[in-house]
């Protein structure tokens, strides 16, 4: 009851981020619109192919479609463009002295742990490490370039950190429920 009442008032750095995750929540409908079309998509390709439909693998791909449509939104269009036109190189200088500065990079993590996850649970080329992390890397990268573009966000070093950061830990939460899987299976 405490803390819900604290995040209700605003303070810290957890109340921000609470409220900048629950504001996520409301791109959810266009990328379940964008998941179900793809999976009608998918479907109907491989039907007419004749080809096995892999349920598992299906959801996976809703969920990452969900996830990269709530990206998109985040990174570019909850922004005005030009409204930031700025490139900072400086390595946690996004950290500050305040919460609200601290929560954007706690955001920046939390953000691309669902990459790490959905990554190699889509693709099976991207289930080595270093791929994973790779892809996640270049996919920060592009966001940052095109967030400098646009200039609907800061280009910020930090930023490729951090979410390269959330995709490796996002990596190994993937990699661990694919290990107890896999010995579930082969053991029960």
């Amino acid at each position: 009851m405490q803390a819900r009442i604290r995040v209700e008032r605003g303070e810290g750095m957890w109340s921000y981020i609470y409220n900048d995750l629950y504001m996520s929540f409301r791109y959810l409908p266009l990328g379940i619109l964008a998941a179900v079309a793809v999976i009608l998509l998918e479907y109907t390709y491989k039907k007419m192919r004749h080809k096995p439909i892999r349920w598992d693998k299906m959801s996976y791909i809703s969920l990452f479609v969900v996830y990269v449509i709530a990206i998109v939104q985040i990174a570019y269009f909850s922004r005005e463009p030009g409204s930031r036109s700025s490139i900072d190189l400086g390595l946690l200088d996004t950290w500050g002295q305040d919460p609200m500065s601290r929560s954007f990079v706690i955001e920046n993590v939390i953000m691309f742990i669902p990459f790490g996850m959905l990554v190699p649970a889509v693709w099976d080329k991207m289930r080595a490490f270093h791929r994973c992390l790779l892809a996640a890397f270049i996919s920060t990268v592009a966001i940052e370039t095109m967030q400098l573009i646009t200039q609907r966000g800061y280009c910020q070093l930090d930023d490729v950190v951090m979410n390269t950061l959330g995709g490796a830990i996002g990596y190994g939460i993937f990699y661990l429920f694919h290990k107890v899987a896999k010995y579930m299976h082969n053991n029960f």
